[in-house]
C-alpha cells in the first residue's frame, strides 16, 4: 500500500497519535488536521486517497466538513467516518453525504487496516477525467463499482466497452442496463458473468438523456443477480473451472449454428444467446454435450482488454 496518502482530521490528540502510528506502520503516508475547517483546506491542497474524518470537533464538525468538500467539487475524495457515537441515523446521514465508511470507537487496528484497505481498493485505483471515471474491472469488482456510486447517490452513465453494455443510475438506482440485443435483469445478469474489461462512469449527462422512472435498489439488484449467477455457475460445472476454451470436435447438422460459433470460451458463448441466461445456460450444456464437444481444461488467459478473470 506504499504511495497512498491518509488524512486523519479530529481534534483528540490521542486518536491521531495511536491511529497515525497504526497508518504509517502499515506504509501510508499519514497527513494531519486538527478541525474540520483544517480538513477541508488540506484535502483541496494534497488530495489524498482517504480521509478519515471524526464526526464531533469544534468549529466545523464533520458532517459540515463532508458537505463542504462536496460543495467544492471533491465528491470523489472517499472518506471514512470516525465516532464515539453508535447511533443509526447519523450513520445514515454520513453514508447520505457520500461517504464510503463509519467506524465507531473504540476501533482496533485490524479493523481499521481492512476498513482503509477496502475503500482504497474500491475507490482509490480509477482516475477522475473531465467529469468521468475510468478504470478496470480487475481493480475494483463490478458489484463495488456499483455500491460505491449507490452510497454517493450519483446519476451518470456506466459504459463497458469490453462487454458491449452500460448500465445508468439516477441517485443510485439503476434505471436502465443494456448489453448487446439485452435489457434489465437479463443484461446486468451477462455483465456480473463476464465482470471483465474497462469501464467509463459519465456523470455530466444532461437531464433529457436521463430516463424517467423510479429504477431498482442496487442492493436488491445485487442479491438478485448474486443468486442467478451462483446457480448459473454450478451448472456450468460440469466443464472445468474458470472460462475454458469450448471446441467442438465435429459439427452436426441440427446445432449447425450454435457450434458455427466455436471455438470460443464458454462464459462468451452463454451471453451471447438470446433467451432467460438460466435457462440458457442448461439448454447450453445439453447441445454441447450431446454434440461431441470438447473443453479445454485450461482457462483462456485475459488479454489486456478483458482485465479480470471470470471464475
Amino acid at each position: 500500500m506504499n504511495g497512498y496518502t491518509l488524512l486523519i482530521v479530529d481534534d483528540d490528540p490521542t486518536t491521531h497519535e495511536i491511529l497515525g502510528e497504526y497508518l504509517s506502520r502499515a506504509g501510508y503516508q499519514v497527513e494531519h488536521a486538527y478541525n474540520g475547517r483544517q480538513g477541508v483546506e488540506m484535502v483541496q491542497a494534497i488530495t489524498p486517497d482517504v480521509v478519515l474524518l471524526d464526526v464531533q470537533m469544534p468549529e466545523m464538525d464533520g458532517f459540515q466538513a463532508m458537505e463542504t468538500l462536496r460543495r467544492s467539487g471533491e465528491e470523489l475524495t472517499p472518506v471514512i467516518f470516525l465516532t464515539s457515537l453508535a447511533l443509526s441515523h447519523l450513520k445514515v446521514k454520513g453514508l447520505e453525504l457520500g461517504a464510503e465508511d463509519y467506524i465507531t470507537k473504540p476501533f482496533n487496528k485490524a479493523e481499521i487496516l481492512s476498513r482503509v484497505k477496502t475503500v482504497l481498493r474500491r475507490t482509490g485505483r480509477y482516475r477522475r477525467i473531465s467529469g468521468s471515471l475510468n478504470g478496470r474491472l480487475n481493480d475494483i469488482s463490478l458489484p463495488e463499482l456499483l455500491q460505491t456510486l449507490e452510497l454517493g447517490r450519483k446519476t451518470g452513465r456506466v459504459t463497458f466497452p469490453d462487454m458491449n453494455g452500460e448500465i445508468t443510475l439516477v441517485e443510485g438506482r439503476i434505471v436502465t442496463a443494456n448489453m448487446e440485443r439485452h435489457q434489465g435483469a437479463e443484461a446486468v445478469c451477462r455483465l456480473f458473468l463476464l465482470n471483465r474489461g474497462g469501464f467509463s462512469v459519465d456523470f455530466s449527462i444532461a437531464n433529457d438523456d436521463v430516463p424517467q422512472g423510479e429504477g431498482r435498489s442496487i442492493q436488491q439488484v445485487l442479491m438478485d443477480t448474486a443468486r442467478q449467477v451462483d446457480e448459473i455457475r454450478r451448472n456450468l460445472d460440469v466443464f472445468p473451472t474458470g472460462n475454458p476454451l469450448i471446441e467442438a470436435s465435429e459439427t452436426p447438422a441440427d446445432d449447425a449454428e450454435l457450434l458455427a460459433l466455436l471455438p470460443m470460451p464458454l462464459y462468451d458463448l452463454l451471453v451471447s444467446l438470446p433467451g432467460k441466461l438460466q435457462a440458457t445456460s442448461q439448454k447450453l450444456i445439453d447441445a454441447l454435450q450431446a454434440n461431441g464437444v470438447v473443453a479445454l481444461t485450461a482457462e483462456i488467459p485475459p488479454t489486456d482488454s478483458e482485465g479480470a478473470s471470470h471464475g
